[in-house]
């Protein structure tokens, strides 16, 4: 403190004053990074869709938006749903949208 105080050329309650100040600050800060992880915890971010994760994730060579079964980024999934995939999915003999139970590819 004797260091401090001839450096700045200020009396003992100057520094003392100055050191208190820093410690009322440490305070809130510590306090302000407890409140962001308490948020944190309630709030988790949002995971990103499989439509804006910058990802191949059906591995058709194709990515996000460049992928024809993302309409937008906030598609699920970039895989074909059960009525737009080419398969009968429900053993019925019908495919996709012939299939009774498909109103649209989305299904």
């Amino acid at each position: 403190m004797r260091c401090m105080r001839q450096r700045l050329g200020s009396s003992s309650a100057d520094v003392s004053a100055i050191f208190l100040a820093d410690r009322n600050m440490l305070r809130r800060l510590c306090r302000l990074f407890v409140v962001a992880i308490c948020l944190a915890a309630v709030n988790p971010a949002v995971a990103l869709t499989e439509c804006e994760d910058g990802l191949d994730n059906d591995n058709d060579g194709f990515i996000d938006l460049n992928d024809f079964n993302c309409v937008d980024a906030e598609d699920d999934t970039e895989r074909p749903t059960e009525c737009s995939d080419g398969v009968d999915n429900d053993s019925d003999g019908f495919i996709d949208l012939n299939d009774l139970n498909c109103v649209d590819s989305e299904d």
